[in-house]
């Protein structure tokens, strides 16, 4: 008999005797002596033991112990700072015992490429850009995570190219034990020669020079506050500051309005969000509720704005049936602002992030307010994983999830502009766009969309996008 054959035999023979052993004291409590961490050369201990659901001195039935164990190792995978987690026991005299928590420490230092693209979505880049690479942004973030053991994390990023752009974040996830606490620290620096200026005949206008048309310094504070899992209540008070040129302010002055060269203001946010979806990446069932207030400008300077600005988000997700392959998603978003005489540089409307009616991909459709229905039919036609990519290096790299959709959508909106609307044909009307796609699921969190959707106008086109529209 081989050595690693009698080896496995022992090891067996221990832990059925282990079992046995486990499932006497499962009817009785047991005291928890101590608790002892190792392997956290760089996270202090109070950072890993605040994630565990017992404490030392507590009395635990026993057969409630390997569920405790279950729960506290996955508190800790959720910190995402270990590669290893392990729960031991020693000392098991009578009804009481020592636990002791093992864990690999992950790499702190985490280098992560930047390539995007500055125009509003990939259709525009692709189409009204013809593809230039003067209009990608390029450039590094660097992450350092666990941040004097305290699992926070600090960050820098720089990227060049279209603009110049320069931030550093300092995010701590809670305060406090509970885990309810939470906020980030932002100073930010951008600089452009190029400029979003308006529209024409729905179509984003730009003025380009040899020299800065903007500058933007920004000082960003957010706290965060989370009662409950599913609940978040968001506080920010920012600071920006806006220097543009003359070229800039001359030729457009309602960019900063009055034909100023300059701005500060002050920003006061609250939101709240309640997600009760099953996932977040590609909802199938549940809903999300967002509601959102800003208002910039708090009267502090004579270069000051004055505006605020509520947005209302609802999303709606049914599971048809019970062969889990048909799903349905409804939207609901607003967006209402005032006064409705605001700089240029201010105003939102559709067209930008998963705001447009799709089919209308192209436009720019600036405004004061907004508001859009989106409607999607799902269908299931495949869910599989495929066979893990060939070992590297003698270890297997994992299962790739693949899942695909076929379905429709219809979508419907407005934007009311009261200021920008000449030259343009889609403002302060109803706009409509209908369509099929196809949805390619994989890597958990990575959507593919690929649409044929007509407009309002009958135009027709192929749009492929990145992220969920619902």
């Amino acid at each position: 008999m081989s050595v690693s054959r009698r080896i496995y035999i022992l090891y067996s023979i221990i832990f059925l005797l282990f079992n046995q052993y486990v499932s006497a004291q499962e009817g009785s409590s047991l005291f928890i002596r101590n608790i002892t961490v190792e392997g956290n050369k760089h996270t202090r201990e109070f950072v890993i033991l605040r994630e565990l659901t017992f404490q030392e001195s507590d009395t635990i039935l026993g057969i409630r112990l390997s569920k405790e164990f279950e729960k506290s190792q996955t508190n800790l995978q959720n910190l995402a700072l270990f590669a290893a987690i392990n729960f031991n026991i020693k000392n098991w005299e009578n009804d009481s015992l020592d636990i002791v928590i093992s864990v690999t420490e992950r790499a702190r230092f985490r280098p992560i490429p930047i390539f995007n693209l500055a125009d509003r979505n990939f259709n525009v880049w692709w189409t009204e850009q013809n593809r230039s690479f003067k209009r990608v942004q390029y450039g590094a973030m660097v992450v350092y995570k666990n941040a004097f053991g305290l699992n926070h994390t600090i960050s820098g990023t720089a990227t060049f190219g279209f603009a110049q752009n320069y931030e550093v974040e300092y995010r701590v996830p809670y305060f406090n034990k509970k885990k309810s606490l939470g906020g980030n620290f932002k100073f930010g620096f951008t600089q452009s020669k190029q400029v979003q200026t308006g529209a024409f005949e729905d179509q984003t206008q730009f003025l380009e020079a040899d020299k800065h048309l903007r500058r933007r310094y920004e000082v960003n504070t957010n706290f965060i506050y989370r009662p409950k899992i599913r609940n978040i209540h968001s506080f920010k008070l920012n600071y920006f500051h806006y220097n543009i040129s003359d070229i800039l302010s001359n030729s457009h002055p309602d960019y900063l309005l009055d034909g100023r060269n300059r701005v500060d203001f002050f920003q006061l946010g609250y939101s709240y969000e309640a997600d009760f979806r099953n996932f977040k990446f590609f909802p199938t069932s549940g809903w999300f509720l967002k509601v959102d207030f800003e208002r910039d400008g708090l009267g502090m300077f004579k270069e000051d704005v004055n505006l605020t600005r509520m947005t209302f988000t609802y999303n709606h997700y049914i599971s048809l049936g019970e062969s889990g392959k048909h799903f349905t998603s409804h939207s609901m978003r607003m967006m209402l602002s005032g006064p409705e005489k605001q700089p240029y540089f201010l105003t939102r409307g559709m067209g930008f992030r998963q705001d447009f009616v799709r089919g209308n991909e192209l436009y720019l459709i600036d405004g004061q307010r907004f508001f859009l229905f989106k409607n999607d039919y799902k269908y299931k036609v495949l869910d599989v994983k495929l066979n893990y990519i060939k070992k590297l290096k003698g270890k297997k790299f994992g299962l790739m999830p693949l899942s695909l959709y076929v379905g429709g959508h219809f979508d419907a909106g407005a934007v009311r502009d009261s200021y920008y609307a000449q030259g343009n044909t889609l403002r302060n009307k109803m706009i409509y766009g209908w369509g099929v796609g196809v949805d390619f699921v994989t890597f958990y969190d990575r959507v593919f969309r690929l649409e044929y959707s007509f407009n309002q106008d009958f135009k027709n086109g192929v749009y492929l996008h990145f992220e969920l529209p619902i």
